[in-house]
């Protein structure tokens, strides 16, 4: 490490956190070594300092504290269980020398670290779901059943002491983590993004793909260090030319690939072996070939012969061939092998392994043998060795090609003497991916020719031209909110490319950024990626969201790949899940002021948000007063607007509060309700005259003298608002001797010394402080708000109280029915001298009374009667007060004078309260007839207000006015309205698709106060409109139970057309199909779109799938109606015979009797029926010696044959046809070589010939094939 003297406050903050840790982990306890048994060991501990990168990339000192383990006791002795050791503290932890630390738990350097370390992070790892390797204990696996139902990977973890290298998605690796923390374990992680560089352990790794986990899908770049000693041994041309080059060596990312082993060995004279062998991953189609293993040494045995050399090779390749497909399979990857072999070129262990030849002499590798064969057994590992041979030494082999096919023989060389494959043309994959060609090889020697041939296929390398084109696109969806009906939208792409570059894979990315799309949606890939359905996993909620964009990306497995993509919109449909939230107008919300007496009163409205709604435009909600605590027909509400009104003034002296409780209902009235309290505060206002009750009368015996109170002037006021403020007339002369004082001039004061023995004068009595001019109309003046009345004073003075009219009562009370005709006798009253003396006749007067005073009386009777009835209206004036004047004169003995007459006089009140009498009709104060009301099944618990029907009624309040249903058209039994108070609800089922409409007669009848009064009714006609809402399921009309359609109908084909049908009024249906055995799983076969059609979607094939059961789906935003089809596939001649090898090889005897069956050949066809029979025939005999059997296949010589030096090989075509019309046919070429066991010379031996590959879009190229 550099100069420490640099680096002191970092190195020792790294010391500290080191000890820190040590504390907080427990790893240790503090002992006093006096305390301690004699010849107890002490272990020294140091300090390691590294440097380290962090996440940031940047440098930081590591400080590693670890005890000296070579001085623990007894280290031969692997101790694996937990241990209690001692060890002295660094200085740095600041303890006494008196002090050690007993560790607790295993650290760096003891005996047992490495191992302790292993079996935690082995327990963490498995509590997290992970499965230890049965073949690598460094090796972690974690499996999940897939759609399909079969096990798949679905994490990796590789282990190399405390460095991880996990390899696994998000999901996952959130529970790795977790466990992780849960035992306290510190990590640091780095997460390469897709193309990123990742180094572990030496080696560069780069993720290729964004959606894929295995670990196969990285770029492993490895220094070519690595690879030095794999040039001693022998090793294919293409990898000795990338290791020449001297640079790194990179491991690409394989789909499928086979594992190949090669094997050598050189033996020296000694009995010495140099052993090696290359272990590579091959796509030889993509000239890729990823080494994962090597090695070259001595063997350890001596050998005697070249032989044991290479077996013993071979050997140690196939245990490590063994090893790793027994990691694939265990991690269930096995679909991405395509073979595996081992190859060798030892032509005497070929044969003695495939025993095509006896073990060899050595007894000591028949083992070897045995185990090597076990191995490919086991593991189906296959030995290749690819030459050609001639067992004739010094023959000149010759080479030559011919086209299965005609037209394809100049697409194609072959060197007739090296035996090189060249392409003589550009090559579209697209157009032909595979050509079928026969090798000759011939030798010369002594004018004898022998020949042989092979065939070969030439397969054209697709390269990704093309990238995938998504049909339909971009498309919008819609979703209905917490709905369980998942969204099932079926997508399509094509690629012209084929094989592994027009595999296509879907996946789905968020248009709007930070958003993780897949926890709401999944796409799942069906029939190898051209088809993909994508899903909802969980129910949206469009008050959360209400629109979701992504892209759909279809990718191909080219490499590098190539992409497409789809922008999608899904919209959220609303449901009713939500009340309205009710507010008032009012700024406290709750609480309302009106003035009494007010017959409009100041705006109170209930607000609604509807949370289901974008505005409250689009609230559809309707309110109703549920109850109110002063009664009903009080107030009302508009149902629309959610406007509170008064069907009558508020009277404070009656009532003092009302609380009203306001429903709203969402979806029409038919929906979500909520509730709101709204307390209306009635305000006090002048709307009642002061009354006197009484005449005021005052008696002095000696004069008052000026600012002596005479009295207190006090009426009866029932309002609490304002304050009666008292006044004198304006002309009366009373002013000279009295005065009005006090806040509300209540005290009549002396203005000065009175002199006159009586007063007799008028007050008024106004309760209306602004001092608003009033008009005397009577005795009572009444003004709007300005209400005034009059009091009469009678004061006296003297020695005694002079002589009065008294009357029978201080106050008279009466009743009269309003609008009473005059001359209507009311009340009498009476007035007397109070000593019985005599009198004249009393005469009665009312005081100062008006023409057009409402009442008048009878000056000698005091009878009062009705004067004018048209003032007697209960509407305008409920009580009249009126004060009668009774004067009479009388003669009294004087002392002084003799007789003297004496005017006496006297006063009374007479209170008369009208009758109200039911002299009006009432009547409906709305115009409309028509309304409406959704349709649903309401009863008497769950009614729903129909209309608030407003009536008034001039006699009385509308609340004692009685509605009722007089007549129904149709008529229902039980009734499906009624009437509660003035609310017209529907109590009954409402089916719009049976009644669309009904016609009621409703009535308004009021009540009279005794059976005397008439009774008056109004009748009115409304009309009430049901209206739809989506209450039924889509139907299914004429349905059959099966359909049949061909195998070769067109993509696009309509099936049949099954509409379904719904009773709501302009309902949106949706179709869909899914498999109906598999609840869920949507079919790319088969889709229908809105008018009800079911169409094809894929190509058929009989031979894969000869029926479908589908599930017929008809969802109209609420309901889903599903109905099962059974669509059977027509099986038709579309499948050629076929036969099982590409081409025949046969040997005869040229005595062979004629009619003797050598070689038999086979087709097989996949249609059924008539269309799979096969017959054979041959068309063309080069020799014209053979016949076949039509039915079993089998050649025979039809004739005897001859076999000369000059040709020893013949052939014929085979032909291969079905019972179609027009019949399908396949041909092959049987070769046929005529032995004459007379001819000792041999022809040349072509081994198998693998597959061979060729890019496309070249030419003049050498077709690439396994060296």
């Amino acid at each position: 490490m550099e100069e420490k003297e640099n680096f002191k406050e970092e190195i020792q903050a790294a010391k500290e956190r080191k000890m820190q840790g040590w504390s907080e982990n427990q790893v240790f306890e503090i002992v006093d070594k006096r305390t301690l048994v004699k010849n107890v060991n002490v272990i020294r501990c140091r300090w390691i300092l590294t440097w380290k990168t962090t996440e940031l990339g940047e440098r930081q000192i590591k400080a590693r504290l670890v005890v000296k383990g070579n001085e623990e006791p007894d280290m031969e002795v692997k101790t694996f269980s937990p241990t209690f050791k001692r060890d002295t503290p660094p200085k740095e932890a600041g303890v006494s020398d008196e002090l050690l630390w007993k560790l607790k738990k295993s650290v760096y350097g003891l005996t047992d670290a490495c191992k302790e370390w292993w079996l935690t992070i082995r327990r963490i790892i498995q509590s997290a779901g992970y499965i230890s390797s049965m073949h690598d204990p460094a090796f972690f696996y974690k499996l999940a059943i897939n759609h399909l139902g079969e096990e798949e990977t679905i994490g990796m973890i590789l282990l190399h002491v405390d460095d991880f290298l996990v390899l696994s998605d998000d999901a996952n690796l959130k529970v790795l983590l977790e466990s992780l923390e849960e035992n306290q374990i510190e990590i640091t992680m780095r997460k390469p993004l897709p193309g990123e560089d990742l180094d572990f352990l030496g080696m560069t790794m780069r993720w290729r793909r964004s959606n894929e986990i295995m670990g196969l899908d990285f770029e492993i770049g490895l220094p070519v260090t690595y690879y030095q000693n794999l040039k001693e041994i022998e090793v294919p041309r293409n990898l000795k030319e990338r290791l020449d080059e001297n640079k790194e060596l990179k491991i690409k990312a394989m789909n499928k690939f086979d594992i190949v082993g090669f094997a050598d060995a050189a033996v020296s004279k000694s009995g010495t072996a140099q052993l090696g062998y290359v272990v590579m991953f091959d796509n030889t189609r993509r000239d890729e070939a990823n080494i994962v293993m090597w090695r070259s040494k001595k063997d350890t045995k001596v050998v005697i012969s070249s032989m044991a050399g290479e077996t013993h090779a071979l050997w140690q390749v196939m245990d490590v061939l063994s090893y790793i497909v027994q990691l694939i399979r265990e991690v269930r990857a096995l679909s991405m092998i395509n073979s595996v072999y081992a190859m060798t070129d030892c032509q005497n262990l070929f044969k003695c392994v495939r025993s095509e030849k006896k073990d060899p002499m050595e007894r000591s590798l028949a083992m070897y043998l045995g185990a090597i064969r076990s191995q490919m057994l086991a593991n189906c590992i296959e030995l290749r060795k690819i030459e050609v041979t001639d067992a004739d030494e010094g023959d000149l082999i010759t080479f030559e090609l011919e086209a299965v096919v005609p037209e394809e023989q100049n697409l194609f060389s072959l060197d007739a003497s090296s035996g090189i494959l060249r392409t003589l043309a550009v090559l579209d994959t697209e157009a032909k991916d595979v050509y079928a060609f026969i090798v000759f090889a011939r030798d010369s020697r002594n004018n004898i020719q022998h020949q042989t041939v092979a065939p070969m296929k030439i397969f054209v390398d697709n390269q990704n031209d093309f990238p995938p084109v998504i049909l339909d696109c971009p498309r919008d969806l819609e979703v209905v909110e917490e709905q369980d009906q998942p969204l099932m939208e079926v997508f399509r792409a094509t690629d012209d490319d084929k094989s592994v570059n027009g595999v296509i894979e879907f996946s789905l990315k968020s248009a709007e950024e930070g958003e993780d799309i897949k926890e709401k949606f999944k796409i799942t890939n069906h029939d190898k990626g051209a088809a993909a359905t994508l899903t909802l996993m969980s129910p949206v909620d469009r008050e959360e969201k209400s629109r979701y964009r992504f892209y759909v990306i279809a990718e191909d497995h080219g490499e590098p790949p190539k992409n497409s993509s789809c922008l999608i919109t899904v919209y959220v449909g609303d449901i009713n899940d939500n009340a309205p939230l009710l507010t008032s107008s009012s700024p406290d919300n709750v609480f309302v002021q009106i003035e009494e007496m007010m017959s409009m009163m100041a705006e109170i409205k209930v607000n609604a948000v509807d949370p289901d709604k974008d505005s409250q435009d689009e609230a559809d909600v309707r309110f109703a007063i549920a109850s109110c605590s002063c009664g009903q027909g009080i107030f009302k509400i508009d149902e629309v607007s959610g406007e509170i009104s008064l069907y009558q003034p508020l009277d404070y002296e009656k009532m003092k509060e009302c609380v009203l409780n306001v429903s709203g209902t969402d979806d029409g009235g038919r929906g979500l309700t909520s509730y709101i309290e709204v307390k209306v505060i009635v305000m006090d206002r002048n709307d009642n005259a002061p009354v006197f009750t009484q005449v005021i009368q005052k008696h002095f015996t000696t004069a008052p003298s000026a600012g002596d109170l005479i009295a207190t002037l006090a009426v009866l006021d029932p309002d609490e608002q304002g304050t009666n403020e008292f006044s004198f007339e304006d002309d009366s002369a009373v002013q000279e001797d009295f005065n009005l004082e006090g806040e509300f001039k209540q005290k009549l004061m002396a203005k000065r010394t009175l002199t006159e023995s009586s007063y007799l004068f008028l007050v008024k009595a106004t309760n209306n402080p602004q001092g608003l001019t009033a008009t005397d109309v009577s005795s009572c003046v009444i003004v709007w708000g300005n209400y005034l009345t009059r009091g009469l004073v009678d004061i006296t003075i003297g020695v005694a109280e002079p002589e009065r009219l008294v009357f029978s009562e201080p106050s008279y009370s009466a009743s009269i029915e309003e609008s009473s005709p005059a001359d209507t006798f009311i009340v009498q009253v009476v007035a007397e001298r109070a000593d019985d003396a005599p009198a004249s006749p009393v005469v009665y007067a009312l005081f100062s009374p008006t023409v057009e005073a409402a009442l008048k009386i009878d000056s000698s009777s005091g009878k009062i009667y009705v004067n004018n009835s048209e003032l007697l209206d209960y509407e305008e004036v409920e009580q009249i007060t009126v004060h009668v004047q009774a004067s009479a004169v009388a003669v009294n003995e004087s002392t002084t004078t003799g007789e003297e007459e004496v005017n006496l006089v006297g006063f009374a009140t007479v209170v008369v309260d009208l009758v109200n009498l039911n002299d009006n009709e009432p009547y409906f104060t709305s115009d409309y007839n028509q309304i409406s009301i959704h349709e649903g099944s309401y009863s008497q618990q769950n009614p729903v207000v129909v209309q608030d029907i407003q009536v008034e009624d001039a006699d009385q309040r509308s609340d004692s006015l009685a509605l009722s249903i007089v007549s129904m058209e149709p008529a229902s039994d039980p009734p499906v309205f009624q009437f509660r108070h003035h609310l017209l609800t529907a109590v009954g089922e409402l089916d719009r698709e049976k009644v669309p409409a009904y016609v009621l007669t409703v009535r308004v009848t009021d009540s009279a106060a005794e059976k005397s009064q008439n009774i008056h009714s109004t009748d009115k006609e409304l009309t009430i409109t049901v209206l739809d809402v989506n209450d039924n399921p889509a139907t299914f009309d004429n349905f059959p139970s099966t359909k049949s359609v061909l195998e070769d109908e067109k993509v696009g084909y309509v099936i049949g057309t099954y509409p379904a049908k719904d009773a709501d009024v302009d309902a949106t249906i949706t179709y869909g199909v899914t498999y109906a055995r598999k609840d869920g799983e949507t079919t790319s076969a088969f889709i229908m779109d809105n008018d009800g059609n079911l169409i094809l979607n894929n190509e058929l094939d009989y031979e894969q799938r000869s029926q479908y059961v589908l599930k017929l789906k008809a969802f109209d935003g609420l309901f889903t109606n599903e109905r099962e089809l059974t669509v059977n596939v027509l099986d038709i001649n579309d499948n050629s015979p076929k036969f099982e090898q590409d081409m025949y090889e046969a040997k005869i005897d040229s005595g062979i009797p004629v009619g003797t069956r050598f070689v038999q050949v086979h087709a097989s066809d996949k249609d059924s029926g008539l269309f799979g029979k096969v017959t054979y025939s041959i068309i063309a005999d080069e020799s014209n010696a053979f016949k076949i059997n039509s039915t079993s296949g089998e050649i025979y010589p039809s004739s005897s044959l001859q076999k000369t030096n000059e040709n020893s090989m013949t052939f014929v075509t085979v032909k291969a046809k079905d019972g179609g019309d027009p019949a399908l046919e396949a041909t092959v070429r049987v070769n046929i070589k005529i032995i004459d066991n007379r001819q000792a010379d041999e022809s040349p031996i072509i081994l198998p010939i693998d597959p061979v590959f060729v890019d496309e879009d070249k030419a003049l190229s050498t077709p690439k094939s396994p060296e």
